[in-house]
């Protein structure tokens, strides 16, 4: 006779491998401070794409990482970079909540975007929330 069968919420299933590459490029990028990685997860519905994302985040975060994510969505499938935009407005939802860093993080994006602001902030309206545009 077999005992219940039970699944724990928060573990991952198979996706060693995958958990291990994503860990691997943030281990990659926190020895160099110029380099950056963008990540993307793909497979069929269901297959667990967005509960790796959760954990590897919580993993990252935890570690003092930032961690930006963003999700196709079906419904927006016409709207090129759909995902990327999700990622940079809830990145910009995040940077916001550190209020002893944001005007420094609002002078250097001003300072590298420069006259361009107003084309990301038409993209990513949030951003108007962190720099000013006028």
């Amino acid at each position: 006779k077999m005992g219940p069968f039970t699944i724990q919420g928060d573990k991952l299933y198979g996706r060693a491998n995958h958990r291990k590459t994503i860990l691997d490029a943030y281990k990659r990028v926190g020895q160099s401070e110029m380099l950056s990685e963008v990540m993307m997860v793909s497979g069929y519905a269901g297959a667990g794409k967005s509960a790796l994302v959760r954990k590897v985040k919580k993993d990252m975060i935890d570690k003092g990482a930032s961690f930006l994510e963003g999700k196709f969505d079906n419904f927006r499938q016409m709207e090129p970079l759909s995902a990327i935009i999700a990622a940079l407005s809830n990145f910009c939802d995040e940077l916001i909540k550190d209020i002893k860093q944001l005007e420094q993080t609002s002078a250097a994006i001003r300072e590298k975007v420069g006259s361009e602001a107003r084309v990301l902030v038409s993209f990513i309206p949030r951003l108007a929330n962190i720099i000013d545009t006028s």
